[in-house]
């Protein structure tokens, strides 16, 4: 037998107390825990939900998505826009993921700012 098990089997005290001091320690880092260690994480997107009740998918993105998709790409410094419109509801969606060298306020506004201007 490994000397590590057999000692465990044979002194289940003292496995238990490892046990316990390992449990014991994770909790007291987590709760002591510098505010500093943990980073903000903002991940570099944006979303703009359109509605337009009644409407089917392709009315949706044909008078909706499309202007909005074609007014955020001229804002520049994104990577990619994705649009989907669902059936019943008349919904569009489109998610523009921008660089990381973007900073997120400055996208959201500008999204923001040709979100308005395309209605």
């Amino acid at each position: 037998m490994h000397w590590l098990t057999r000692i465990s089997l044979y002194k289940r005290w003292l496995t238990l107390l490892i046990v316990a001091v390992i449990i014991g320690g994770g909790i007291y880092a987590t709760f002591h825990l510098q505010q500093e260690m943990i980073p903000d994480i903002e991940l570099p997107m944006t979303t703009v939900i359109t509605i337009y009740p009644g409407a089917s998918p392709d009315v949706v993105v044909d008078q909706i998505t499309k202007p909005i998709e074609e007014a955020i790409a001229r804002v520049g410094g994104q990577k990619q826009i994705r649009s989907t419109s669902t059936d019943a509801s008349g919904v569009g969606m489109s998610v523009v993921m921008v660089s990381m060298s973007t900073a997120p306020i400055w996208g959201r506004s500008m999204t923001r700012s040709r979100r308005n201007s395309a209605s």
